[in-house]
């Protein structure tokens, strides 16, 4: 059995191919990282709607602006938000047409719209 001998040549190939595996490595990272923030903001988005926070989309364009934007956005600081009920009360337009809607409103905003309290 002969033995391979490690040559400046074999060092320089092994050199270039390590720092092409290493570069596709980190962009298919950032690739899957862009996936993984873009399903998360798809799912805030959905949810905001889910509570009324925000109004379904009309086009699958605004709802590319709207992932777009959220991708822009602290997602850990939006979905606390969400959980605490902020930017949720958006029923103004219920209210002026005179048709307040009892459903999906937290005991506080049923009191204020309605007048009446929580059973």
């Amino acid at each position: 059995m002969s033995e391979a001998k490690i040559t400046p040549e074999l060092v320089k190939q092994a050199r270039e191919l390590l720092k092409r595996e290493h570069s596709e490595r980190v962009r298919l990272e950032k690739v899957a990282a862009s996936s993984e923030l873009e399903k998360r903001a798809s799912k805030i988005a959905f949810r905001e709607i889910e509570l009324g926070a925000s109004e379904p989309f009309k086009s699958f364009k605004e709802y590319q602006e709207k992932i777009a934007s959220l991708m822009q956005e602290d997602l850990d600081v939006v979905e606390k938000a969400l959980d605490r009920g902020y930017g949720i009360s958006g029923r103004s337009g219920d209210l002026a047409e005179g048709n307040p809607s009892v459903k999906g409103m937290n005991a506080f905003e049923r009191v204020i719209c309605t007048g009446e309290l929580a059973e």
